[in-house]
């Protein structure tokens, strides 16, 4: 078995976002790290932090306004020591969104993610857009509810 790193850091100029809805004000910093595989299989994806971390996968596509979309599986624990566990199949020709992210509100730090399988998984935030939030493969902005959209105005 491969063992793959991605490290950083929730700042202050990590975007926020809600974790439930409805929102009134998002106060959860959090990335959008893109995972791809060469190799399908299981892998095993973690954190280990001080922080008390929860973790999002996603496939495909990440929208901060609409966090239920395209949600394969949630983990805020199953590491132990308030770090998230994930083991999933991951096929080689799909992209995968991993959401880091804090279980308290406000909270900033570093963490890393280690990956656990059969070949070196790739990392990248290479389609970050804009400083308040990020969209991966940028969805039509007039499929989102009239609610929604009224979201912008708060950036």
């Amino acid at each position: 078995m491969v063992q793959s790193n991605y490290s950083s850091r929730l700042g202050k100029q990590t975007p926020v976002y809600c974790q439930i809805d409805p929102c009134t004000e998002p106060k959860y910093h959090y990335e959008p790290i893109l995972i791809n595989v060469s190799i399908s299989g299981y892998y095993i994806i973690q954190s280990s932090s001080t922080l008390n971390m929860t973790g999002y996968l996603y496939k495909t596509i990440f929208n901060p306004f609409y966090i239920e979309a395209y949600l394969l599986d949630t983990d805020d624990d199953n590491a132990g020591n308030n770090q998230f566990r994930f083991i999933f199949y991951l096929q080689s020709t799909s992209e995968y969104i991993l959401v880091v992210t804090t279980q308290d509100q406000n909270t900033v730090g570093k963490y890393t993610i280690i990956v656990t399988g059969y070949i070196t998984v790739k990392f990248s935030d290479e389609y970050v857009v804009g400083n308040y939030f990020q969209f991966y493969r940028l969805l039509p902005i007039f499929a989102f509810a009239n609610e929604r959209l009224q979201l912008f105005d708060h950036f």
